[in-house]
């Protein structure tokens, strides 16, 4: 074997060791980033539950009224936010989901982009919060309804959410 081709054949394994050592080390930063992901996303749960469950604590307790536990708790969390705009999202035992557009000049279209892709045997009720005059929820609902496969209406107060509609309410802020 030539110097030379013994210089190709050194330089070759060194590459195919370096390419060895950064295929690890991009693994190694891959499930590092996982795990944090993972234990920001375990954090981010922790904090609104441990919230709910002290609510709940004290009215098992008899120091505050089930309503007033709910109130204290959705108030608190309502003002939490992560990452800049980002809010948290909660689930109760009635399938009811509320959508809130980050973007408030862009909600309607994002609305209007979101609800012709639901099906109309979609298990929960959807509600859209705009913030709008009452007057333009009205239009809102009447306008997605056009676009929807899905029943679409301006809610108020009293009405029974039912699965598979979605609505509008003037009422509702967050």
């Amino acid at each position: 074997m030539t110097l030379k081709t013994k210089f190709r054949v050194m330089i070759a394994l060194s590459a195919v060791g370096l390419l060895a050592v950064a295929g690890l080390w991009i693994q190694s930063q891959h499930s590092s980033l996982l795990s944090e992901k993972r234990q920001k996303t375990k954090n981010l749960v922790e904090v609104p539950y441990s919230i709910v469950e002290r609510q709940y604590q004290l009215e098992t307790e008899g120091k505050i009224s089930r309503i007033e536990a709910q109130r204290r708790a959705i108030e608190t969390i309502r003002a939490m936010r992560y990452e800049g705009n980002n809010y948290f999202w909660i689930n109760d035992q009635h399938p009811t989901m509320i959508m809130h557009p980050t973007k408030p000049t862009g909600g309607p279209n994002a609305l209007a982009e979101v609800l012709p892709r639901i099906p109309d045997d979609f298990p929960v009720t959807i509600v859209a919060v705009q913030h709008m005059p009452p007057i333009f929820t009205r239009l809102l609902a009447e306008w997605l309804a056009s676009r929807s496969s899905i029943p679409v209406e301006e809610g108020s107060a009293g009405v029974i959410l039912l699965p598979g509609h979605a609505g509008s309410h003037p009422e509702i802020s967050i």
